[in-house]
């Protein structure tokens, strides 16, 4: 008796939580169509980065600096900005992960200088 009547309870609290999962039927047109975000249309496929200083790649004195390391022309095919002073933000238990990235969250697609310079920064936000 009490076998069936737990088999029952879980029958019914399972189809209540399908029926709940289940999408909305939509009652209008699809929505918007897709648009290529600004940054370019290359995704993260990156490490995010926490890191200390983010600057724009149209600034001049960092393309000035960048000219030191001859970066400038990989600066301007990378779009997106330029980061210095990052750390590496990997797995779900990682510190700068859960303390916020208490400087700026990025996704960059090039890393140079053996990590001291990271080129096609892009910010991201972090929802927890």
């Amino acid at each position: 008796m009490q076998l069936q009547f737990f088999i029952s309870a879980f029958a019914f609290i399972s189809t209540a939580v399908s029926a709940v999962a289940l999408p909305s039927p939509s009652t209008g047109e699809l929505g918007a169509p897709l648009v290529i975000r600004e940054g370019g249309t290359s995704g993260c496929n990156a490490v995010p980065q926490c890191c200390q200083n983010t600057h724009s790649s149209k600034d001049k004195t960092v393309i000035q600096g960048l000219k030191i390391f001859g970066l400038d022309k990989d600066a301007e095919k990378a779009r997106g900005g330029v980061a210095t002073k990052c750390e590496p933000m990997e797995g779900l238990l990682d510190l700068n992960l859960l303390n916020g990235c208490k400087a700026t969250a990025v996704c960059c697609n090039e890393n140079k200088m053996n990590g001291l310079i990271f080129l096609g920064c892009i910010p991201i936000t972090l929802n927890l």
